[in-house]
């Protein structure tokens, strides 16, 4: 039974996480440079965190067929407020089973010449005290945007500092491909399991 809570978001999108996605993608060589810089937390060394090479696994488990794939171009932001961006490009993912696999994920499924991204944009329900002294397992709650649907979701995030101003994080949640209008032919239901395990593993490095 899935735990996560997933619902039709219909309000506005968090505007600075809006703003942090395009300049992920607006070519500029290091995130933070020629742009505002956050106003820094007093408790914190950093007022922002970053992100180029996060890694995502989804795991789909049906009774025919274990399939595995990982992508490590997970790109974001993370600022001491808890708001957050990421974005994904669909295309990234290696792994599968076969070549013709990957092929059908993309073209078939995903539809990544349509929707080439993924993005997870919104703010911690209860950000921890910075900086941050020990492990802390914090509620997150933003729009997921799959296949061009969004969902809005509460993820529950474990953090670690690094011991060099970062952090780690990790994250394991459910997507069901239902949820973002992505349909499995009846054929295949016993190779391609309606709901995905996915788990994010990423290195925040401090932007202060």
């Amino acid at each position: 039974m899935r735990q996560n809570h997933c619902h039709a978001y219909t309000r506005g999108s968090v505007p600075l996480a809006l703003g942090l996605l395009l300049l992920l993608w607006s070519g500029i060589p290091a995130i933070g440079q020629g742009s505002t810089k956050l106003a820094a937390s007093p408790t914190s060394a950093a007022s922002r965190w970053s992100t180029q090479n996060g890694t995502v696994a989804f795991r789909s488990n049906a009774p025919l067929e274990l399939i595995e794939a990982e992508s490590s171009a997970l790109r974001g932001l993370l600022d001491a407020d808890g708001r957050f961006a990421f974005v994904l490009p669909m295309n990234s993912f290696q792994g599968f089973n076969s070549g013709l696999q990957r092929e059908h994920f993309q073209e078939n499924y995903m539809e990544t010449t349509r929707f080439p991204k993924a993005t997870f944009e919104g703010r911690m329900i209860d950000p921890p005290v910075w900086p941050l002294r020990g492990p802390a397992s914090v509620r997150v709650r933003g729009t997921l945007t799959v296949h061009g649907v969004e969902r809005e979701r509460i993820i529950q995030v474990q953090l670690q500092p690094d011991g060099a101003g970062g952090l780690q994080a990790e994250a394991t949640f459910s997507v069901r491909l239902d949820d973002h209008g992505i349909g499995i032919p009846k054929i295949m239901h016993q190779k391609i399991a309606d709901t995905i395990s996915v788990t994010v593993q990423l290195s925040l490095l401090p932007d202060a």
